[in-house]
């Protein structure tokens, strides 16, 4: 766990007068939700958390899905007002190639495949230390 100590300057009108105080900031975490809803029965929640500075955790679950293999990616936008046309491209801000999830040259959307089972639900956890 890293520690970051911080003090806060007094402005010039009052330094003589204020006492400094000192803060320890623990940890730092980073969240994001992506509600999946739209025109057809495909349905779903995807929460990304980061912790300071480490990878990202992805939980994914889709239900309405067919059974099997189905690419997972994060998008540039979270506009669907167009369905998937106003989401953009793949998230890609190191401006790499298309690649698997665990090559260091990729989007850094690329996350893999999800499987969904015979009920047409996907979970999956995916950590991931290119999505920040």
């Amino acid at each position: 766990m890293h520690c970051r100590h911080l003090t806060p300057r007094p402005s010039l009108s009052n330094a003589a007068t204020v006492p400094k105080k000192q803060f320890s900031v623990l940890a730092v975490s980073k969240n994001a939700v992506a509600v999946l809803k739209g025109d057809s029965k495909v349905e779903g929640v995807v929460t990304l958390t980061q912790e300071d500075d480490g990878p990202t955790t992805v939980n994914v679950r889709v239900t309405g899905l067919t059974p099997g293999l189905h690419g997972f990616h994060l998008h540039e936008y979270s506009d669907t007002t167009n369905g998937c046309m106003s989401t953009g491209a793949h998230f890609n801000p190191n401006r790499m190639t298309h690649g698997a999830p665990e090559s260091e040259v990729r989007h850094a959307g690329d996350l893999g495949n999800i499987v969904a089972n015979a009920d047409g639900v996907a979970e999956a956890t995916i950590v991931d230390k290119q999505v920040l």
